[in-house]
């Protein structure tokens, strides 16, 4: 989405001309971006055309979520409430006759419930230019001074700059309590946050009734609604913040967390600081931006007791603008992680308990106290979890597995929870108490405990490593709740689904039934991107990797003297030598058993049906139907095409062995972890994983269909 170039400022009222005629026209620009300084009319512009275009659909944004501004979108148009089926919004929309109507959006620069807001950006990004490119919209939108974020398809106008001061803003300047008053983050500020703002500006203390007075003297400044204030024109903020270097801001804000951080010592709420009026509130909704400004939102984000509090929207919002990524494995990676995943719409005390699940799948025990002891009174808490967390890139998530048909048994005189697996139809029994696996997987009936058969049945496909034709073909339960099936077991509730299976104590055993529904997918998809640089990816051949992948007995190698002497290229030697090959079935191949079968030598002309003086091949096994062989001289791997098939890529898969292990490896993992994902777009997101760390591995071989071939649609 390339920027629009920077146009001329023009007069208000020659852009309101040109809109009406690119209306009128139909020009061949798709939608319209109105920008300009504070005070240059922008709004007035679209106020004047939402009374002249016919029937069009008027949003200011102000204040509003992203979310919260499609929702008004929604509305206007008549489409009804899109759960679960969140992710046709903009096929909706297209039905509903978007194109039709004029939509105009007021004050797209000051969505956000905070001044300094991703919203801005997400409303552009994720809304409207969205709703340009695929449902045909014809948006007016207006946005803020800069004029180049609007897409080059767009007609940009930028409004002349007004030569005059808006009404207020010297009377404001000349009062410090005023002027603190700006550097407020929600843009309505109970009196104890303004009489804290007024310390961090001029270092002296306030009396709160001094500062209702202050307010009350002024009405054409500033309002007061139920003991918060508000300044009457935005306009007047943007003057003061303005005019206050960077580094004043900073130190305003360092002052202003102290302070903050104290009045939450004084909140004690088991609903969450927001529960507790306007200054628990402010606390929940803009702690993370002041923190952020101040330089300390690492601090903050890293404390379990502070982000149990805070609204979602408010963390991944500051996060969002510290840092191009959210560091995954972390409490705001988990907050990434669940709002992609669709939990960032439930109450605050359930978004704890889910914060807690993550913590405590993670190991974070530190994170996972810090929540308990935070004062927020969690609706239920994690005893134990064999449960892969949304975005969650381990290879232990695989032992437990997507599961259903959970049940309480009885095995060796133990309370058991049984569950068959979604995809391999094996039964597991757990330990209702420790969480101990005590049998499986197991194909016939029910373990005895300590019976178990192989996660990789030898010659088996054991169906773990599902394809994108095979999901789809699933259904949409693939973008459904994170549990479908709940269990009570003595005073404890399972919760099973699509992740895996956990076991959580409720907080109140006797009303609690299941955790609050959750939409399954996020509206608008990502709120920041997460860096899984931390999780399991690796860009060499690894024997230890192998075996708790495989398991230690399907990882086979070849002594020295079992290496054939027509296999002279040295990587593949020390390979098969030293870290081994997996015997295994799945992911449509199926690899030969090295140590037991040995290494079958194929000329030349038996691997391309002529004899090209290249030497002698080895055959690893089969993929897609078509044999897999190894170059004995140069180590490449190929994949020659099945019988019948058109050869229309490349054999070649790998370099060398080594890279075609290692790419393996990340294979196999990612693709046992796409039929976990949460949603639509995480499924999209592990994709995405896979291929790049193929290529990342082997440019040319990561590229081979064989390897993309089951992550697309192939029917």
């Amino acid at each position: 989405m390339a920027p629009a170039p920077t146009p001329p400022a023009a007069p208000a009222d020659q852009c309101f001309s040109r809109i009406q005629s690119w209306w009128e026209d139909r020009g061949t620009e798709r939608s319209v971006a109105v920008s300009g300084a504070s005070g240059s009319g922008k709004t007035e512009v679209l106020l004047r055309l939402r009374d002249a275009l016919p029937n069009p659909v008027y949003v200011d944004a102000t204040g509003l979520t992203a979310e919260e501004l499609l929702g008004k979108i929604l509305d206007a148009f008549g489409v009804p409430d899109l759960w679960p089926r969140r992710v046709d919004w903009l096929w909706q929309l297209e039905r509903a006759g978007v194109s039709a109507r004029p939509l105009l959006v007021a004050n797209s620069h000051r969505a956000g419930r905070t001044r300094r807001s991703m919203q801005p950006s997400r409303v552009l990004k994720r809304v409207l230019d969205p709703l340009v490119r695929h449902a045909g919209a014809r948006v007016i939108v207006e946005s803020g001074p800069e004029a180049d974020h609007a897409p080059r398809n767009w007609l940009s106008l930028q409004l002349q700059a007004s030569a005059s001061v808006p009404p207020g803003v010297d009377a404001v300047s000349r009062q410090p309590a005023l002027r603190a008053l700006a550097f407020a983050e929600l843009r309505s500020t109970p009196l104890p946050v303004w009489a804290a703002l007024v310390q961090a500006v001029t270092g002296e203390l306030v009396d709160e009734d001094a500062l209702a007075t202050l307010a009350q003297d002024l009405p054409d400044l500033v309002e007061t609604i139920e003991d918060q204030v508000r300044f009457v024109d935005e306009r007047i903020v943007d003057a003061m913040r303005a005019e206050t270097t960077a580094s004043d801001r900073r130190r305003i804000n360092v002052r202003l967390m102290t302070r903050l951080l104290a009045l939450a010592e004084q909140l004690t709420s088991p609903e969450g600081w927001a529960a507790k009026g306007p200054v628990g509130h402010y606390l929940a909704h803009a702690l993370p931006a002041h923190a952020l400004q101040a330089e300390q939102f690492d601090d903050v984000s890293v404390d379990g007791r502070l982000v149990a509090h805070i609204a979602p929207t408010a963390l991944l919002d500051a996060a969002n603008q510290r840092a191009a990524a959210i560091p995954s494995e972390t409490l705001v990676g988990d907050a990434a992680a669940l709002w992609v995943a669709g939990v960032g719409s439930v109450r605050q005390p359930e978004w704890a308990a889910w914060l807690h699940l993550m913590a405590t799948v993670r190991g974070e025990s530190q994170a996972a106290q810090a929540l308990e002891h935070s004062g927020i009174a969690l609706p239920w808490r994690t005893r134990w979890a064999h449960w892969r967390p949304p975005y969650g890139w381990r290879t232990r998530y695989l032992r437990g597995g997507s599961v259903t048909e959970i049940s309480e048994m009885e095995a060796g005189g133990r309370v058991a929870v049984a569950a068959k697996g979604r995809w391999d139809r094996r039964v597991r029994l757990w330990d209702a108490d420790s969480g101990d696996l005590i049998a499986g997987p197991w194909s016939d009936g029910i373990p005895e405990p300590g019976q178990s058969e192989p996660l990789w049945p030898r010659g088996e496909d054991n169906g773990l490593a599902q394809g994108w034709t095979e999901l789809n073909a699933f259904g949409s339960s693939l973008a459904g709740p994170q549990f479908t099936e709940v269990l009570r077991v003595g005073d404890g509730v399972v919760l099973a689904g699509i992740g895996g299976v956990v076991m959580v104590a409720p907080g109140e055993p006797d009303a609690f039934k299941q955790p609050e529904p959750t939409h399954g997918s996020a509206l608008l998809g990502h709120f920041g991107l997460v860096d899984n640089n931390a999780q399991d990816f690796w860009d060499e051949p690894d024997r230890t990797v192998l075996e708790e992948l495989f398991e230690p007995q399907a990882v086979q190698r070849l002594e020295a003297t079992g290496l054939p002497p027509g296999l002279r290229n040295e990587d593949a030697r020390h390979v098969l030598r030293e870290v081994g090959l997996p015997a295994f079935t799945g992911a449509e191949m199926s690899l030969v058993a090295v140590a037991e079968e040995g290494l079958t030598e194929l000329t030349a002309e038996e691997v391309w049906g002529e004899d090209d003086g290249s030497g002698t091949y080895y055959l690893l096994g089969t993929w897609l139907d078509g044999r897999i062989v190894v170059h004995g001289d140069s180590g490449t791997v190929h994949r020659l095409p099945a019988e019948g098939e058109e050869d229309d890529s490349g054999p070649q898969v790998a370099s060398t062995l080594g890279q075609f292990v290692t790419m393996l490896q990340n294979y196999v993992l990612g693709r046992c972890l796409l039929p976990m994902a949460s949603s639509r777009t995480e499924r999209e997101d592990v994709r995405d994983e896979i291929e790049d760390s193929l290529t990342a591995i082997d440019e040319d071989g990561g590229a081979s269909r064989a390897w993309t071939y089951a992550l697309y649609d192939n029917d």
